[in-house]
């Protein structure tokens, strides 16, 4: 409970501080507070999670003290939020996570170097395109439902900086793609999903549907909810006429694999004798996913 109160006053430290040293002062101690969750479940793991972020925090100190390297901060910050193309190391710590460790990981984790770059109005069309790109191809070939929202965290971490420029959208698109993982997430742990081959053993209708509409939700089909805050950063943000083609057809991308793995329990038997009953988790993503968007149209 103490390592768990200590990860979250990390996060107020870094929301809070006035400087450049203080913000990094957050960082190391969100850093720190969450090695002891990851040491239980795989010191390897830790280990390279460790190291990683050492690295990115020695980066953005060089930055933070040497003026002439200051471009060392917005490097930095990326390598730990685990950006593309400096994203290898996410692929190898997710997969020994738990569920809920996974979860956290993938959202709140990257919140403190995607506020550093927000507050350094951090802009470039590489790290999306790469971002982007790469997040949307790397799902193409995965089996491990770990690693596809680790892909998917990557693509959408591209769309975050796209809205850099905005403090609010921002923030909107953050809490909405953490809604909708959270949903994810919950289904895949409540059912013990490791593999995209165990879900076609789904019993319940409703868990089926559940985890189908969180699938694609979170790769952008509408009218669902993630196609929404997606069809928001495109209206409300100033970028290229080639950048929104890119856009579309990465989205496209994404969802040809989300397609191919919602249909799975879809299209499967009924099983009578599987034992996955309907609970709130399935009620929270279903409802998450259909009627929170007939809210915001």
């Amino acid at each position: 409970m103490m390592k768990w109160l200590v990860f979250s006053l990390s996060f107020l430290i870094m929301l809070s501080s006035d400087s450049w040293l203080g913000f990094w002062m957050g960082l190391e101690i969100n850093t720190l507070s969450f090695i002891p969750i990851l040491v239980p479940q795989s010191k390897e793991m830790s280990l390279k999670y460790f190291l990683v972020q050492s690295l990115g925090s020695v980066i953005f100190l060089s930055g933070v003290l040497n003026p002439s390297l200051v471009f060392f901060c917005p490097l930095g910050l990326l390598l730990k939020a685990g950006v593309a193309p400096l994203h290898f190391w996410v692929l190898s710590v997710v997969k020994s996570m738990e569920w809920i460790t996974v979860l956290v990981f993938l959202t709140v984790q990257k919140l403190g170097p995607l506020f550093g770059l927000l507050v350094n109005q951090f802009q470039s069309t590489l790290v999306i395109f790469l971002s982007i790109l790469l997040g949307s191809l790397g799902g193409i070939i995965q089996s491990d439902t770990r690693l596809i929202l680790a892909f998917s965290s990557i693509s959408h971490l591209g769309w975050l900086i796209i809205n850099l420029s905005s403090m609010s959208l921002f923030f909107t698109y953050f809490l909405i793609y953490c809604l909708i993982s959270i949903s994810l997430v919950l289904i895949l742990k409540k059912l013990n999903l490791g593999s995209i081959s165990q879900m076609g053993s789904l019993g319940d209708p409703i868990s089926k549907i559940s985890l189908s509409f969180s699938l694609l939700s979170l790769g952008g089909l509408p009218p669902l909810l993630g196609f929404l805050i997606k069809w928001m950063t495109v209206e409300s943000t100033l970028i290229s006429l080639f950048l929104i083609i890119f856009l579309a057809f990465s989205t496209c991308l994404s969802l040809f694999f989300y397609l191919k793995i919602s249909m799975i329990p879809l299209l499967s038997p009924y099983l009578t004798s599987s034992k996955s009953p309907m609970g709130w988790e399935t009620l929270y993503a279903f409802s998450l996913n259909l009627m929170v968007p007939l809210f915001m149209i």
